[in-house]
């Protein structure tokens, strides 16, 4: 991953590829809620998708956010 952690307020940055190899699932860990809702607005600038592009991410990307809970 070409963003390293510690920018736009991302603690971790996993990579996994789906079994049947189509998709690659890219989970960050952000620091607060704020530095989620920055980038979900970076991503949905056209400025921000062409960085992402320069980045090798491959639009269209779908984002989800999620809170982890406990078991």
């Amino acid at each position: 991953m070409s963003q390293a952690v510690g920018e736009n307020g991302i603690q971790e940055t996993k990579a996994y590829r789906t079994v049947d190899g189509s998709r690659v699932v890219v989970t960050h860990t952000f620091n607060s809620m704020e530095d989620v809702e920055k980038h979900l607005a970076m991503m949905a600038d056209p400025e921000g998708q062409e960085m992402a592009k320069q980045n090798g991410v491959v639009f269209p990307v779908t984002m989800w956010v999620a809170e982890e809970v406990e078991s």
